[in-house]
């Protein structure tokens, strides 16, 4: 699934960098499913996704100069005929930070299997200092509480940058109130409604 997700990508032209995470990064790999990717980053497992892109960007700083930086993660599946449409979709916001969806669970942020750093993002150095030094975290909920639950928050009041949700929850339910989803995360239990 991860392999299909990643051709995917990169048939709508994407440059798809693996950051692969091992127990032990010298042991042989079979990538024959995988001839496809730009390039692969070997590294020893540990930080969870954080700190896999916080590797592969201090190895390829000239990620940095690319036109969008793509983060993304292997818990999605991807559905190839939604998939291009929703590049489309992507290329065309012009927010310095995306994120696809919102969540409320434990303190708002944006949820990060897919999100994307264009524009000023890309050039501003506290971003790619604090991206590149991230301390690697052995705990996932660790690694929740300081990664993912603070990096829109971070995005706005540390970076000063614009930020986008695609998918916010207010739009995705118009109607409810914001406890009706509040600790509802929209990935798992309406994703074929997302």
């Amino acid at each position: 699934a991860v392999a299909d997700y990643m051709k995917c990508l990169k048939d709508n032209g994407i440059t798809v960098i693996l950051c692969l995470a091992m127990d032990d990064p010298t042991q042989e790999f079979d990538l024959a499913n995988l001839s496809f990717v730009d390039g692969i980053v070997f590294r020893r497992n540990g930080g969870f996704d954080f700190c896999a892109w916080s590797s592969g960007i201090r190895v390829l700083p000239e990620c940095w100069d690319a036109r969008r930086l793509l983060l993304a993660n292997d818990s999605m599946f991807v559905l190839p005929t939604l998939l291009p449409s929703f590049i489309e979709k992507v290329r065309g916001e012009n927010a310095d930070f995306l994120a696809v969806t919102d969540s409320f669970q434990l303190q708002y942020h944006s949820q990060s299997y897919f999100s994307m750093l264009q524009g000023t993002a890309l050039s501003h150095q506290k971003l790619r200092d604090y991206l590149t030094s991230l301390p690697v975290l052995s705990d996932k909920k660790d690694v929740i509480r300081s990664y993912e639950l603070t990096f829109l928050s971070k995005m706005i009041s540390d970076f000063g940058l614009t930020t986008k949700v695609m998918f916010p929850m207010q739009d995705l339910f118009p109607r409810a109130r914001k406890e009706e989803y509040g600790n509802l995360n929209i990935t798992h239990t309406y994703w074929d409604y997302l």
